[in-house]
Parts: structure tokens; sequence; C-alpha cells
């Protein structure tokens, strides 16, 4: 990942200054916020075990393999516990994060999809305002929400803990092939190849799933966390007094001086969930400034893996 992180300073296309940050896009009249986490812990299992959906397995890395030279793990025995270790300093980050935004929309961008932490994402839909997560590892589209039709969903929104959050899961990226589960009922809310469109304005952000034949497979329109808690909204910050500098001719007034300034099926959350950080944010042209994580961040026990369920 140093090299993921370095280009970002070389490209203003890739987005991406560290493994976990904020970002802010200041739209008009609002600011919408995303968070973006690295939950592949859930791909890092014990050196010996599932080489096929394993980041630290010992049959796909070379002997002596060693990221210590950035700050990773010394070999693929310490990798888990390392991955594991990482994930619930992010935790931490990420709760003081959400909780500590003002702004308008507050957004979940990570990897591991839709289920995975319910209960903890859940905790920061009702408590602290999260809107909304992005997330993408199952090959195919789904819109997760308390009144979908398809019986995939349902069953998996059931075994878990979200509540009424709502989340997508967008995995169609790398040309690869969908999932195309035997079982699940493809259709509304759930197909296998498309994208997703999102509209944001200020007090709502509608999302629509559509499909490779243009067809609108799933719609849903959520209302931004300040109406939906029935919060007031912050006032806005007085104006800044003007302080005089110096004088031009041409204009004689004072001018003022500038401010300083895996392909696999969901399991319960025993092994739960980048998302297209372009479905995320398309609506923003200029580049926004964001916020890396601190490497001073808490250290708190990763939590044990809990069983999935949705709104």
């Amino acid at each position: 990942w140093p090299q993921q992180i370095g280009y970002s300073f070389i490209n203003h296309n890739w987005i991406m200054p560290s493994r976990y940050f904020t970002r802010k896009v200041q739209h008009k009249g609002y600011v919408a916020e995303y968070f973006v986490i690295d939950s592949n812990a859930y791909d890092a299992k014990g050196a010996g075990d599932d080489p096929n959906h394993n980041m630290c397995s010992q049959q796909h890395n070379p002997g002596g393999a060693s990221c210590s030279g950035n700050d990773g793990p010394a070999n693929v025995w310490a990798c888990r516990g390392w991955f594991w270790d990482s994930f619930g300093k992010q935790k931490a980050w990420l709760e003081d994060k959400v909780k500590q935004s003002s702004s308008r929309w507050k957004i979940v961008v990570t990897h591991f999809p839709c289920g995975y932490e319910g209960s903890f994402y859940r905790g920061l839909y009702e408590k602290h305002g999260l809107d909304l997560i992005v997330t993408g590892h199952r090959h195919q589209q789904e819109l997760w929400w308390k009144g979908t039709p398809s019986k995939y969903i349902q069953n998996f929104m059931h075994r878990n803990d979200m509540g009424d959050l709502p989340c997508f899961v967008t995995g169609g990226g790398g040309g690869i092939v969908s999932e195309n589960f035997g079982y699940a009922d493809y259709g509304t809310d759930l197909e296998r190849f498309g994208f997703f469109h999102l509209t944001m304005t200020k007090d709502s952000l509608n999302m629509e799933l559509v499909a490779t034949d243009n067809s609108v497979k799933g719609n849903l329109t959520i209302k931004a966390h300040d109406l939906r808690m029935n919060r007031p909204l912050p006032a806005p910050p007085p104006p800044s007094p003007l302080v005089a500098g110096p004088r031009t001719e041409a204009a004689g007034r004072a001018e003022p001086t500038p401010e300083s300034e895996p392909m696999q099926e969901p399991a319960p959350e025993a092994e739960v969930p980048a998302a297209s950080a372009a479905t995320a944010s398309e609506a923003a042209l200029e580049r926004p400034a964001f916020e890396a994580a601190s490497a001073s961040e808490l250290e708190p026990e990763p939590e044990a893996p809990d069983s999935p369920r949705v709104r």
C-alpha cells in the first residue's frame, strides 16, 4: 500500500492519502464527509488457513516475506494479528471522527460488504448521525434497506444488526464475472452487473441501482441525519471581521487581509465486510481537503466477530 498512498501525491485523480482517512466535499450550502476505512482484516487469517481468501496465506506469500520495512507485519505468522490490531484502532478512530463531525452528510466507504460489523455501524447511525455505508467485495449490486422485497437481502439483513442504516454493495469493478448465486432472487434491489447512481442535495440522497440494460432495479431516498434525528441545524459561523490592509491608489480604499487558515457469500459476522470512489463522490469536481488517520490512536482489542442483520 505505500505505493498506492504515494501515488495520491503525484496524481490528483487518485485519492488514497492513507490506509484510512476522511475527505470533505464542499457543495453549495452544505458539506458531505466521507470516512474511508480498511476492513480487510476479515481476509487476514492464520498462515495455514483458507489460502484462497487469505492475505496472510503461507501458500501465496514467498518464504521470508515481510512488510516490516513499511511498518507492516513482520511475517505471515504476525500478519493476522497486525491487521486485526489495526482494525481495532480504525474503529476507535472512526467513532471519534463521526461523532465530532458537523458535516451535513456522513458516509462510510469500505471494502467488506453490508452486514459486516453491523452492530458497530448501527451505533454510529443511531448515536452519531452516520447516514450511509458504501461497500464492495461481493461481485454484484445490492441495495440494503428495511423495505426491500428481495428475499436474499432480507435474509442477510435479519442475520445482522444494522437497524435502519442503509447500505449498498457495488462490486462490479475489474471486469470479473458476477457472483450469480443460484438461490438468489435477482431483480429488485439485487443485480449481477450494473452500478449505482447517486443524487445528493442538502436534505436528501437518492440511490438508483442501474442494470446493464439501463433499467433501474432499485431506488431509495434517505434524509440527512439532522432531519432524521430531528436535530437543529448548527448555527452558521459569524462573519470574520475584516482587517484593514494597505491602501491601493487605484481603489482608494483598504483591502482586507486574507485569513490564515473474494468472491464469497455473506457470512455471519465471524467472517464479516473499497467501494467505487467515483460512485461515492461523483458530484465533486474540485479536490477537497482530507484528513489522514493519526498514528497515535488508542489500540482497543479487536472485537469478536458478531453475526450480521440490517434494516
